[in-house]
């Protein structure tokens, strides 16, 4: 998928994750790699163009969800991810498979991803 720094331009697609509570709610949960499912979205052309849900099978991993997290979210070519929290290590290896993260305050996934589209949201460096 084409991508500009990250944010979405005219005629470009972006697989995004977000780390959400549950799938009626949608709500993002606070900490990312403890999220019990991700939603994944596929943005075209400035719009959601497909959604999926993924059980998270490291939410409860007493160390190193992170890390796992992000290499089952690499093995989906996630583009990039949305979230409230992110740890150091997952944030090192997001880097190293160039994944982009943004942060939110937000707890709706559905504004995040608005944010997102509009170039509102800051990349986590």
């Amino acid at each position: 998928m084409l991508t500009v720094g990250g944010q979405l331009n005219r005629k470009e697609a972006m697989k995004i994750a977000i780390g959400i509570k549950d799938k009626e709610s949608k709500e993002i949960n606070e900490m990312f790699a403890r999220s019990p499912l991700f939603q994944i979205l596929e943005i075209e052309d400035k719009k959601i163009a497909s959604e999926e849900f993924v059980d998270n099978n490291f939410s409860s991993q007493t160390s190193g969800a992170g890390t796992a997290v992000v290499e089952q979210l690499a093995k989906l070519q996630i583009d990039s991810i949305i979230c409230a929290n992110l740890g150091p290590k997952a944030m090192d290896l997001c880097k190293q498979l160039q994944i982009k993260a943004y942060k939110t305050d937000l707890k709706g996934s559905q504004e995040a991803v608005e944010q997102l589209i509009n170039n509102n949201l800051s990349e986590i460096n």
